[in-house]
């Protein structure tokens, strides 16, 4: 967003965080002024990155995804005055196929974390125009088990900058939910790699009677007031024990502490936040 532009009206402010943010939808910095950031000065480009963040945060909308305006994020300069203004991340664009692709294969981290690559999608002439084009990169994107950012324009307004037809964004989404897509804010996506990095588990025996029980701490080492995003974590028991349950305490999921173990594993969504747990295995 311009927080520029925001500013002027308040309430549309108060009804974003009250109404719209609660749904789950997230809202990434666009700067105080919709400008060319490499054409300005490092503390001019400091200004505007850190205006839009300052008054982001005031308004709950929680900022740590960015967004260059006409993806102009190339120069260090305008990619560190951008990181230093607050934002953990920042997305530019690109019209080469074979730099769509972020963390493709058994790649654990973007080369950029300022200037991540988006596909621009709407009717101009070197955009992605329609479904047809779309479902080839969406494939390709599937394979590589890569995060792709979609930058779509004017959907179903025929007069707005680089239209994109409704009927064939709709086509998008049955794609993508037909096939084994995780699709999220782009801040979600971005905590979870980092957190995912940055993951330790330690666990210490703490009694060793009837059912073992552990001292537990997940942890990723980063601020976890940024840090907040839920990871998957698979936790593998040793077969010849014949773990049947698990508890936690205090529990992971409010209103369920005990977990089924299924063939010899198990999958809890768990916050890396250095909070210590309690787990007793059972037979």
């Amino acid at each position: 967003m311009n927080t520029s532009t925001f500013e002027k009206y308040p309430d549309l402010v108060a009804q974003i965080r009250d109404e719209v943010i609660p749904r789950g939808i997230h809202f990434f910095g666009h700067g105080h002024l919709h400008v060319r950031n490499d054409s300005l000065t490092f503390e001019e480009a400091f200004q505007n990155f850190f205006q839009c963040y300052y008054l982001m945060e005031e308004w709950g909308f929680n900022p740590k995804a960015y967004a260059y305006p006409h993806s102009s994020g190339y120069f260090p300069s305008t990619q560190l005055a951008c990181q230093s203004a607050g934002f953990i991340f920042a997305r530019g664009s690109t019209f080469e196929p074979d730099k769509y692709f972020i963390c493709p294969d058994d790649v654990k981290e973007p080369e950029n974390w300022f200037f991540l690559p988006s596909v621009q999608i709407g009717q101009l002439w070197i955009y992605i125009h329609n479904h047809d084009e779309m479902r080839p990169l969406l494939e390709a994107t599937l394979e590589k088990s890569a995060w792709l950012i979609g930058l779509y324009h004017a959907l179903g307004y025929p007069d707005g900058y680089c239209y994109y037809p409704y009927e064939d964004f709709l086509k998008d989404l049955d794609f993508l939910e037909e096939n084994d897509f995780w699709c999220s804010n782009m801040d979600i996506i971005a905590c979870y790699i980092k957190e995912r990095n940055n993951f330790q588990m330690d666990v210490k025996l703490i009694s060793s009677g009837n059912n073992l029980k552990y001292d537990v701490v997940f942890n990723d080492n980063l601020d976890n007031a940024i840090y907040d995003t839920p990871l998957t974590i698979e936790l593998t028991f040793d077969a010849s024990v014949g773990i049947k349950k698990v508890k936690f305490e205090p529990e992971i999921d409010p209103g369920k502490d005990i977990y089924t173990i299924t063939n010899n594993k198990l999958q809890i969504n768990i916050i890396p936040d250095g909070q210590k747990y309690t787990m007793t295995l059972y037979n």
